[in-house]
């Protein structure tokens, strides 16, 4: 979202349509990256994914799975 708003503001300041929204859309993205790593990093990705790897890499465990994928799941190893 910070990426696509600074992106969008300088797109936008190069077209030469500049106006101040144009600079709070730059602000704006420049503090949702800060705030999206502190985000990350607040949430574990396990809760995040519902998923994590085994220890040695080799299978995933997903935790609460959607009915439709553990049925899924189920009628392929059968």
């Amino acid at each position: 979202m910070g990426t696509a708003l600074i992106i969008l503001a300088v797109v936008i300041a190069l077209a030469g349509l500049g106006g101040p929204i144009v600079g709070t859309m730059f602000v704006v993205g420049l503090l949702a990256l800060p705030a999206a790593v502190v985000l990350i990093h607040a949430i574990r990705p396990e809760r995040l994914f519902h998923a994590t790897a085994t220890p040695d890499g080799s299978a995933v465990i997903v935790t609460d799975p959607h009915p439709n994928f553990a049925a899924a799941v189920r009628a392929a190893q059968s």
